[in-house]
């Protein structure tokens, strides 16, 4: 499990440190020939992929490949969608179906002396075939080999740019999945059918799973207003729930005759009576279900969840992560641990089955 949120951070500090770049003047950092000498080949057409947020690398970058007589086609990455979650092998992945010879992927890094471009070159089997670094102040050196040490060397790039600082990123890790908002999915399945009676979705705080309880749910992400209509939408159903019990107590005492000891009748419903008796009867019934089923909560599902996610998009802002992080994380924790199930009975009136809780 360590390896898989070492290599969560890992991935977490690319991200964070490309989208803390700045803006820099790339304009001398990458001499066509120099640059074009990190690929091997002629009339090569290549897509160049900016994984930072410094646009002008990424231009300066594709116009050097452009200028360089052994190169036929750069193509940007813009064709591909968003790939900013995803790790190289993922993103070489996707460019099988171009019309490309070389896929070259350009990080930024933010330091104390500059920005550090950090480029790395595979082929369409994902296999790295080069790579280099610059700065603005410090082009790329001309590769005289073309041998795979510079490949190796903008991998050791990558990785002393992330390793620096990694444990204040593991501790805003640990932050985050402790104050972030979850939800664990329940179900109940007819024993006999299969079939999913009902779905359910209960929202946990933080790695331990604090219940959210109610108005705390919305008082967590400072919506006080919100917790308040909870309550009052919860005595109202209270209220309801009270008025449709009254009411089925007063509707045998108006549809049945009552007698006293000596079994003389004390009262005689009329037709009249019955009838208000027989409408008491069927309200207290409505009132009681309605009361039941009525949501405490003012906002519907799906409005929940918009809440949740803006809180949780908020919290990664205010942390210093990226916006795949949680994406990041269920994929570090999957391959240990596809899903949790739990199974319990459940009885009714109408038959039994299970309820199951998990992930899934």
């Amino acid at each position: 499990m360590r390896s898989y949120i070492r290599a969560l951070i890992f991935g977490v500090g690319l991200a964070a440190h490309a989208s803390a770049a700045l803006a820099a003047d790339w304009s001398a950092a990458f001499p066509s020939d120099q640059t074009a000498s990190w690929i091997e080949g002629d009339r090569l057409k290549l897509i160049v992929i900016d994984l930072g947020d410094d646009p002008e690398a990424g231009a300066m970058l594709r116009a050097a490949f452009s200028e360089s007589d052994r190169v036929k086609l750069v193509m940007d990455g813009s064709s591909l969608g968003d790939v900013s979650g995803l790790d190289d092998v993922a993103i070489v992945s996707r460019t099988q179906a171009l019309p490309v010879d070389a896929v070259v992927l350009l990080r930024t890094f933010p330091g104390e002396d500059g920005s550090t471009a950090v480029v790395a070159i595979y082929d369409k089997e994902g296999q790295a075939i080069g790579g280099f670094s610059a700065t603005p102040s410090e082009p790329v050196d001309m590769n005289e080999s073309h041998s795979s040490v510079g490949a190796s060397s903008a991998a050791a790039a990558v990785s002393s740019v992330t390793q620096q600082g990694s444990d204040e990123l593991a501790a805003r890790l640990d932050e985050y999945l402790e104050r972030r908002i979850w939800f664990q999915n329940w179900a109940a399945v007819n024993s006999s059918t299969g079939a999913v009676m009902r779905s359910w979705s209960v929202p946990l705080k933080g790695k331990f799973g604090e219940p959210l309880k109610g108005a705390a749910f919305y008082e967590y992400m400072g919506k006080d207003e919100l917790a308040s209509k909870f309550r009052r939408r919860r005595v109202g159903s209270a209220a309801i729930i009270l008025g449709g019990i009254g009411s089925a107590i007063v509707a045998p005492l108006l549809l049945f005759p009552r007698y006293d000891s000596n079994f003389k009748p004390t009262y005689d419903p009329n037709t009249a009576q019955k009838i208000v008796g027989v409408v008491a009867g069927i309200a207290g019934v409505t009132l009681f279900s309605v009361g039941l089923g009525r949501s405490s909560f003012p906002l519907k599902g799906p409005e929940n969840l918009r809440l949740v996610d803006e809180f949780n998009k908020e919290l990664r802002t205010e942390l210093g992560l990226p916006d795949d992080i949680d994406a990041r994380l269920k994929a570090a924790t999957e391959y240990s641990s596809p899903f949790s199930l739990n199974v319990s009975p459940w009885v009714s009136p109408d038959g039994g089955g299970l309820v199951a809780t998990g992930s899934f």
